[in-house]
């Protein structure tokens, strides 16, 4: 004999619970790989513990901008021969990236070939030239596009080429007109 069939809710219910699963295990790898993704990126070099806090201070100033409330922890030692910990790589990629969609690449810190304590006080600059540019400052102010936002742009311009048409039609018989 069967087994009886669960209530219909119930099979539902199991659905809903296996998707979040699932999507809980998607959203777990991807994490994962943009951890490894960040740890790829991370220098490898020796680092005094003064300049690697000199850049926590720099970017703990432009953090607010980004409404991330958590400051970022001072370093306690140095760093002798060793990656930069990927989180701390991620946060300064958020600002050079911030920075390039601003148009203000030439601003932008670059971790690229940190290798040592005169690199790191570089970025540092960067990051505080960041913190006092109107531009950027008004650039993390202003929302950033939806996808609402952009339909209604992309609306809006066939609606303006479909206005064009029309009125070179109108232009092209009254041209015909006067001849």
């Amino acid at each position: 004999m069967a087994a009886p069939m669960p209530p219909v809710g119930e099979m539902a219910e199991e659905a809903t619970y296996e998707e979040e699963d699932q999507l809980r295990a998607r959203a777990e790898e991807s994490d994962m790989a943009r951890e490894d993704a960040f740890a790829e990126m991370s220098p490898i070099g020796s680092y005094s513990a003064e300049s690697l806090n000199l850049l926590v201070d720099s970017l703990n100033g432009v953090l607010p901008l980004f409404e991330v409330e958590e400051p970022y922890p001072s370093f306690e030692a140095p760093i002798e021969d060793g990656p930069l910990p990927p989180e701390f790589v991620a946060a300064i990629e958020m600002v050079a990236m911030a920075a390039t969609d601003a148009g203000l690449e030439r601003l932008a810190p670059n971790l690229a070939d940190a290798t040592d304590d005169s690199k790191l006080e570089e970025a540092a600059g960067a990051i505080d030239a960041l913190a006092e540019n109107e531009t950027f400052r008004s650039f993390l102010r202003s929302p950033a596009p939806g996808p609402e936002e952009e339909e209604v742009a992309e609306e809006e311009a066939v609606v303006a080429e479909e206005e064009t048409e029309v009125a070179d039609e109108e232009a092209d018989a009254l041209f015909a007109e006067r001849m």
